[in-house]
């Protein structure tokens, strides 16, 4: 293993007032800030003036009682809207977003919901120092990954705080390491809460970075703050304490754990202690996509374990690098920690001031390398701060094929969002041509035909999309099995086939054989034009959501 210097990531450290801080942000974002902002708005793009008046209606209320509530956020977003020369709704839009459709969307499933999925990691190293190994997957493929960057903050005579980001997003409140030895990871949850009297998760957050020096003090911070919607706080400290904390609106539980020797503990987007009601809300399928990463992550652990390498090195390379099964089907398969939807892949060691990053493309497959900065909070200046890249091995774990197939799945969700559907089915195509060998070029097939039923209007063509589903059946996952099974169902009736499948007994999901039944009153005739541009799919939590229904 050689060490050496290679397309560094761009490194920032800003000293000053909070809000000349985020204005120097701004400055320094200034070119490539709309890339990341322009995507995150098209996660909420709808075709309905309606829905659209609901979910701006409910960002203005918020910022409205903003003033008020949270004028440290309102001062922030300002000072870096100031910075890259934007008004301020617009920057403010892409921070309340994830609140609001994490909130409201249990209400109106028209809203296209989706999750920031997250998966943490923690362990002692071989010298008993805390890790703590960050899986962030939000579908930004195409935009967070190429303008990435770390930034070092320091304001007002609070800890110096070192985080990894994209030009855009402002806040370093997706992932921090703090001066203090805290390390800290945010991870999105889903419940009907939606609280008007809460405070952007994003400024809890840094409020939090900014005060708390242990797990007392944080607890003391979180305590008096109430979110808007719900959310996971995973954090570190350098006793080896772990916080486990979740905001469900008003609502907060907390969890203590102390780190062993030889041993991980690893969180994904389940609310802790409340599994039986995760399942209930909006996205259905959630429980299936975190349940399927720890599964999978708990398998990765065991082999590592058994290697017997407890540094954080061998801990990112195992939990990034994906299974690469071949099997032509996907009804056992389960998808791996790093998702379709990796954007950031990332290691905290606060002890030694040392951070590990994958660089690059998205997804954050491990490549055989990744880059290391330590000396982050003891430096004099910037150019103290040693950035290298370590290259463990010349040749990639993860096949080109099986990456850049799923990186077009991911292009695919993107271009789909934007509602620019020609470059969405050609991604879609190419993913499925560069995975024809792995499950998951099962999973795109079956996106590419979700894909077709909703453009499509032609009988016979839509025959053939029918063909397709049937031919799909019972070689995907039960939740996406039910899907199918949905389709098929929609599909018979549009061409008027008769049917040989009871789907009643046939679709497992409870909400979705309820979905069969309600549409069993619409018309054959008028089907297709009633649900289909109702119907959201997303594909990096493997999930569709059907806006016609509730």
């Amino acid at each position: 293993m050689s060490p050496e210097t290679h397309n560094n990531i761009p490194l920032n450290h800003f000293i000053g007032t909070i809000e000349e801080n985020f204005y120097k942000l701004g400055v320094q974002d200034k070119n490539n800030f709309n890339h990341s902002l322009i995507q995150i708005k098209s996660l909420a793009n709808t075709p309905w003036k309606s829905v659209d008046k609901i979910l701006f209606g409910a960002i203005q209320l918020i910022l409205k009682l903003g003033k008020r509530q949270f004028p440290a956020f309102i001062k922030k977003v300002e000072a870096y809207s100031s910075g890259v020369g934007a008004p301020f709704e617009e920057i403010a839009f892409a921070y309340l977003l994830p609140d609001i459709i994490s909130g409201i969307s249990a209400w109106f499933p028209s809203l296209p919901a989706t999750l920031l999925g997250c998966s943490s990691y923690f362990m002692l190293n071989e010298d008993n120092q805390p890790i703590h190994l960050r899986i962030l997957d939000f579908p930004l493929v195409g935009s967070f990954d190429l303008y990435e960057r770390a930034t070092i903050l320091e304001s007002d005579g609070g800890p110096k705080i070192f985080s990894f980001g994209t030009a855009g997003l402002c806040y370093p409140s997706l992932n921090a390491m703090t001066s203090k030895g805290i390390t800290l990871a945010l991870h999105q949850k889903f419940s009907n809460t939606f609280n008007l009297h809460g405070t952007p998760i994003f400024e809890i957050i840094y409020g939090l970075l900014q005060e708390a020096e242990n797990m007392e003090t944080a607890l003391k911070y979180l305590n008096r703050h109430e979110s808007i919607s719900s959310w996971g706080i995973y954090m570190s400290f350098k006793n080896g304490e772990i916080l486990v904390f979740n905001y469900i609106g008003k609502e907060r539980h907390h969890q203590i754990i102390n780190l062993k020797s030889r041993e991980i503990k690893y969180f994904c987007n389940f609310i802790e202690g409340q599994e039986q009601e995760f399942s209930n809300y909006i996205p259905l399928g959630k429980e299936n996509y975190s349940q399927m990463r720890q599964k999978m992550a708990l398998k990765q652990l065991e082999v590592f374990k058994k290697k017997n390498t407890w540094t954080e090195e061998a801990l990112l390379e195992i939990a990034t690098t994906p299974t690469q099964k071949k099997d032509n089907s996907a009804q056992e398969w389960n998808l791996d920690p790093a998702t379709f939807s990796t954007v950031a892949a990332l290691t905290f060691n606060p002890q030694k001031e040392k951070a590990l990053f994958i660089q690059g493309p998205a997804p954050k497959y491990y490549p055989g390398r990744h880059h290391e900065f330590t000396n982050i909070f003891s430096a004099q200046g910037i150019n103290d701060i040693s950035q290298h890249e370590r290259i463990i091995s010349n040749n990639s774990p993860t096949d080109k094929n099986f990456k850049d197939g799923v990186r077009a799945m991911s292009l695919a969700q993107k271009y789909f969002d934007a509602q620019d559907f020609h470059n969405a089915f050609h991604q879609i195509q190419m993913a499925t041509d560069y995975l024809k060998e792995y499950p998951e070029g099962i999973i795109s097939h079956f996106y590419f035909n979700v894909f077709r039923f909703i453009k499509e209007n032609h009988t016979k063509t839509r025959k053939l999309i029918l063909e397709d589903f049937i031919n799909q059946k019972d070689k995907l996952p039960d939740y996406l099995n039910d899907h199918c099974l949905l389709f098929i169902a929609r599909l018979e009736r549009m061409v008027g086939e008769s049917s040989t499948i009871d789907f009643l007994s046939a679709i497992k999901n409870q909400k979705l054989r309820k979905f069969y039944q309600l549409e069993q009153k619409i018309p054959a005739s008028l089907l297709h034009i009633t649900i289909a541009t109702f119907i959201r799919p997303r594909i990096e939590i493997l999930d569709i959501f059907y806006g016609h229904l509730k």
